[in-house]
């Protein structure tokens, strides 16, 4: 965690980069041991919020897209659809978040938790695919997004060993299903 934060991203970098620094403060100030997990991109199933149309991004488009699809619309996505980025279906983080509380220590550095890194146009793919959306999809001519925002997770591979993700296909199937029986089923 060195170097600028992007200027698309300040407030959410830095509020990383000030909870990685309050939990090392707090562990070596007090009895208590604090340690910093740093999940990058979640999106899955659950929370009210979650599917706002700002929300995270995977859920977002899914939004979008059932949006489109249910109004005959076209399917608009920002950018150009070529950056890349690590997405992580909350179904994963859950079981390593647990597995940390009992085993991961280290308080003086973050540990990062990050998807494989796939394109946004990828994302899209599965999620037109699975919405059986047949209508068009449409990308920005101007791409203004940050090609790439390539989280290490060497150390949680390192301390936890092998992790069985969940395809991002059957994560966005699942959260697709969740979305339209929760959100649009009245």
């Amino acid at each position: 965690m060195n170097g600028k934060v992007h200027p698309q991203s300040e407030g959410y970098g830095d509020a990383k980069r000030e909870l990685e620094m309050l939990s090392r403060w707090y562990s070596s100030s007090s009895e208590t041991m604090c340690v910093c997990i740093l999940a990058s991109n979640v999106f899955g199933c659950g929370g009210s919020e979650s599917f706002r149309s700002s929300g995270p991004m995977v859920n977002a488009l899914i939004r979008k897209c059932y949006s489109a699809a249910s109004s005959r619309n076209d399917f608009h996505c920002l950018g150009k659809g070529i950056a890349m980025r690590q997405v992580l279906f909350n179904e994963d983080l859950a079981p390593i978040l647990i597995w940390a509380l009992f085993h991961y220590e280290d308080s003086t550095e973050p540990m990062i938790v990050a998807g494989k890194e796939v394109t946004i146009s990828k994302i899209v793919e599965a999620i037109v695919e699975t919405a059986g959306f047949t209508g068009r999809v449409c990308w920005e001519k101007e791409d203004r997004s940050v090609r790439r925002r390539t989280a290490s997770t060497e150390k949680l591979n390192r301390v936890m060993g092998t992790f069985e993700w969940t395809p991002l296909k059957t994560a966005i199937e699942k959260t697709y299903k969740f979305y339209a029986s929760t959100y649009c089923s009245q």
